[in-house]
């Protein structure tokens, strides 16, 4: 998966949509969409799927030096490939 970020906003690069966080207020956390599908921790990956409910789906978005850092429930955090500032760089 590439993300692609700007002043506007983040997104998929052609082909996939835009991503929405949307808070669970229980949680605390964010699911993080794009298409329909839920972003989702699968072993070492994260892929976008059918949504189903599970911690593997809620993420933690937190400030960090440069940036931003997203980290899913267990602890798995996403990163961008070789610190890449480029557009299409792949997460």
């Amino acid at each position: 998966m590439a993300v692609a970020a700007s002043a506007s906003g983040c997104s998929l690069p052609s082909g996939g949509g835009a991503l929405t966080f949307e808070r669970d207020g229980a949680a605390g956390l964010y699911r993080i969409s794009s298409g329909g599908a839920l972003l989702t921790e699968s072993g070492d990956w994260a892929v976008l799927a059918e949504a189903d409910g599970s911690a593997s789906q809620l993420w933690r978005v937190s400030t960090c030096e440069g940036g931003h850092a997203i980290v899913s429930a267990s602890g798995m955090t996403l990163d961008d490939f070789a610190q890449s500032t480029s557009e299409g760089n792949r997460v």
